[in-house]
């Protein structure tokens, strides 16, 4: 059985104006970006990686593409930041 508040919580969502997927994407409320750990890559990125998106790497042998992938993984499993 649905509760009063579970039906009001229910009718107020239901009131909400449909939004299309192109204004969720553009809405900053929603973007998410993943940081590399280091504030200077970051900042290049806009933030870090686009955490919706696909990012390639790439680049000469021995340039770090690995160390910063290994990196991201890590910052992946953190709790986002506060």
């Amino acid at each position: 059985a649905l509760s009063l508040s579970g039906w009001w919580s229910f009718c107020s969502m239901a009131s909400r104006p449909p939004q299309s997927a192109l204004f969720l994407e553009r809405d900053p409320r929603h973007a998410r970006r993943l940081s590399t750990g280091c504030a200077r890559i970051d900042a290049c990125l806009g933030g870090g990686f686009d955490a919706h998106g696909l990012t390639e790497i790439a680049g000469a042998a021995g340039t770090g593409k690995t160390q910063l992938v290994l990196q991201c993984m890590l910052q992946a499993q953190l709790p986002p930041a506060v």
